[in-house]
């Protein structure tokens, strides 16, 4: 149809997929523990029994059949699982496009390379102000802003795309303009 001629390309997927009802996205929250005790968070954390990395490797096999896109992986915080490397491995085997929801917290250099390598197309985290004050006591970690930005580093150096997502709280507002500037 001439419409869909002008629409973009993700748009155009999704419209298409939408007909024939096939999701192109699907959001895996493998757990729902986090080292982080952020003010305005629902999760239990640890709370909830979690999927072995066999149960999330067929899930994400059956979600794959299904001609999905893209997967997010979420948690909690990801990285609290000792087998999220190995998660991300899978979701890639199984040829999605990858994004990852994280504190950035667990990201060091070398796994910084790992996401890079396995071609996530964006790591989204957790960022609650430009200042390291306000951002902390959100998450009531010490030292958690400086961890963040370190992380958003490694990945912005390696080509990764980095989203900071920010809710507005009252803690926050009066410094989400910063965010910008930083």
């Amino acid at each position: 149809r001439p419409t869909d001629r002008r629409l973009g390309a993700a748009e155009f997927m999704a419209r298409r997929a939408e007909k024939a009802g096939i999701p192109t996205t699907v959001t895996f929250q493998v757990t729902d523990r986090c080292n982080y005790d952020c003010v305005h968070c629902y999760e239990t954390h640890g709370t909830a029994p979690e999927l072995t990395l066999e149960e999330i490797d067929r899930i994400l096999g059956e979600i794959a059949a299904m001609n999905v896109l893209f997967v997010t992986l979420t948690g909690g915080e990801f990285f609290t699982r000792r087998d999220a490397d190995d998660i991300l491995r899978s979701a890639r085997r199984h040829g999605f496009a990858v994004k990852l929801l994280t504190t950035g917290h667990f990201i060091d250099e070398r796994r910084a390379d790992l996401i890079r390598d396995l071609g996530a197309i964006q790591v989204d985290m957790s960022f609650y102000s430009a200042h390291a004050e306000v951002h902390e006591a959100v998450t009531q970690i010490p030292g958690s802003w400086g961890r963040t930005i370190h992380a958003a580093r490694l990945l912005i150096e390696r080509g990764v795309i980095v989203l900071l997502k920010s809710p507005v709280m009252s803690v926050n507002a009066a410094t989400l303009g910063d965010i910008a500037k930083l």
